[in-house]
């Protein structure tokens, strides 16, 4: 069981609004191995303008090999993503 951890930012200087977190897995091939997304709504975040997520990577579902997971947040025109490389024995 692995499980990834984040914290997302609401960077704006305007009023709190939803985020879309989308979460992708490509296999060293670069085919995508999982894709799923959610929207953060403005209640998702605290004080401080900060939201925590999780996710469980699906590990029943990937076969061995070198993997990339990918975290993207979008809000409007804003976006960011990070990338975290890992592999399965």
């Amino acid at each position: 069981h692995v499980t990834a951890w984040l914290s997302l930012y609401h960077g704006s200087s305007g009023p709190l609004a939803p985020v879309t977190l989308s979460t992708r897995i490509l296999n060293d091939q670069d085919e995508v191995a999982y894709s799923a997304s959610e929207i953060l709504t403005v209640d998702r975040f605290a004080s401080g303008w900060r939201a925590k997520s999780s996710f469980a990577l699906p590990l029943d579902r990937l076969r061995p090999g070198d993997y990339l997971l990918t975290f993207e947040a979008t809000m409007g025109t804003q976006r960011a993503e990070r990338d975290v490389q890992f592999r399965v024995k």
